[in-house]
């Protein structure tokens, strides 16, 4: 909601890694948007944000990152 506006519910960890330079840890969370669906985007948090169909999301190739492979996996169809 602090990025994108959007209310969230059914919040599902997948994993984590490892990230930046300071220690810090990325966590990856599933959810299900409920609600309004208008993105709202803090442009202070976020490049850009936008809602796109499953055949449409573009992935990075040969990246190992977290979003990516999370990215991937919803592409592919997993639900959950």
């Amino acid at each position: 909601m602090e990025e994108t506006g959007l209310t969230v519910t059914d919040i599902r960890y997948y994993k984590s890694q490892p990230w930046g330079v300071a220690g810090d840890i990325l966590a990856g969370f599933y959810c299900v948007a409920t609600g309004d669906k208008t993105i709202r985007m803090d442009e202070n948090e976020l490049k850009y944000a936008e809602w796109v169909e499953r055949e449409q999301i573009e992935l990075q190739p040969d990246s190992n990152s977290l979003t990516n492979e999370m990215m991937k996996r919803f592409k592919e169809g997993f639900e959950r």
